[in-house]
């Protein structure tokens, strides 16, 4: 360090020289004459109105009010950051760690919000990025909410509403109030948006493709005549279809279950295991590694509901109208009629599984599965076909 050391100490400011704020647990350098740091109401204050932000500088003011360095380039009149003349926008501050990545690395870490830096969400199991000055994410309820009395979602942009309820940007076209979409002026149904990349096709562009070369983006129906997305058979999902692949990885092959073979769904899932029923686990194996019959189940989150320690399992609303709790109540009953039939019955939670995206197999697996044991005396009675 070349920093000059500060009073009668043998250090900078940034290496604890000089004086300290006089805020309990803080150890920030006091600016100017007084006992505080500028978080806590030391040094200038900003001459606006009712601005009690430290001033930037030589100026009266703080960044938001125009305060500070201003970046340089023309037009732009947002805060230079750090040690450049550019705000983040234009490349200024310290960026992402990450090789080809040009994102802002946030707070003390190398990383952008993307790559793992900032604050993380305080639920346990997730890992997206805490908003604003709160403890979690925007699905968690972090940020600002929506000013409508019991609206818990979100609010967007610089006003205090989600879109439902005339938050954020609105659409152009005369009397619709429907949200405009991403960096355009619409809303989907009058063109805003990504759009489809195949001609003729105005649908919303949903998926993104870059096996060209270039990026495009296709809609749900042009992306799965691609190959790009699998058309579904028993409402099994890309999702499922990865999770029972690790399964294989780990605990070696499933006797039945939808799989791909190339570009083709095969397999079926197995039925009658339970007699009186029609219920079909996801996979579906007759002898585990300790002899006794199992199945697999991997809980999507529309349908299934969600367990009663997720933030959202008395709030959100499921497929048919059924609450958090009667979709899960449903979930839980279905599984206990494999366990009462002689059946290791595991399992896990889709917003669990999201989470453990880049590990291998087994931690993934790890971190995920929750079992039930068979019914004790239960014997495996199926009538399976």
């Amino acid at each position: 360090c070349n920093k000059g050391a500060v009073g009668p100490t043998d250090y900078c400011i940034a290496h604890g020289g000089g004086k300290r704020c006089a805020a309990d647990g803080c150890n920030k350098g006091a600016v100017g004459s007084t006992d505080y740091c500028s978080a806590h109401g030391g040094g200038k204050r900003c001459a606006a109105d009712e601005c009690n932000k430290g001033a930037r500088g030589s100026t009266d003011y703080c960044t938001t009010h125009g305060g500070g360095t201003r970046c340089a380039v023309e037009g732009c009149n947002k805060s230079a950051v750090g040690s450049t003349d550019y705000c983040i926008s234009h490349g200024g501050g310290k960026r992402c760690a990450i090789d080809g990545c040009t994102k802002s690395a946030i707070g003390s870490v190398d990383y952008c919000v993307a790559h793992g830096g900032g604050k993380r969400c305080a639920v346990e199991w997730c890992n997206k990025s805490a908003k604003g000055s709160t403890d979690y994410c925007i699905a968690h309820g972090g940020g600002k909410r929506c000013a409508v009395e019991g609206c818990n979602k979100s609010a967007k942009g610089s006003t205090d509403y989600c879109i439902a309820h005339g938050g954020g940007k609105r659409c152009a076209v005369d009397g619709c109030n429907k949200g405009a979409q991403g960096p355009t002026d619409y809303c989907i149904v009058h063109g805003g948006g990504v759009r489809c990349s195949m001609q003729g096709c105005d649908k919303n562009g949903r998926v993104a493709d870059r096996t060209s070369g270039e990026l495009r983006y296709l809609c749900i129906a042009h992306a799965q005549d691609e190959g790009l997305l699998r058309r579904s058979v028993y409402g099994v999902s890309q999702e499922e279809m990865e999770f029972l692949h690790d399964v294989e990885e780990e605990f070696g092959p499933l006797d039945d279950r939808v799989r791909l073979d190339g570009t083709e769904c095969v397999g079926r899932q197995k039925e009658g295991l339970v007699p009186g029923t029609r219920l079909r686990p996801d996979g579906y194996r007759a002898r585990n590694q300790d002899g006794e019959p199992e199945v697999w189940f991997y809980h999507g989150w529309f349908w299934h509901g969600c367990p009663p320690e997720h933030p959202e399992h008395e709030t959100a609303k499921f497929v048919g109208g059924k609450s958090g709790p009667d979709a899960y109540k449903k979930t839980m009953a279905d599984m206990a009629k494999f366990q009462e039939a002689g059946f290791v019955v595991n399992y896990a939670w889709c917003f669990e599984y999201k989470q453990t995206r880049g590990r291998s197999p087994s931690k993934r697996l790890e971190d995920v599965i929750r079992v039930l044991r068979p019914k004790e005396g239960r014997k495996w009675t199926s009538v399976a076909r």
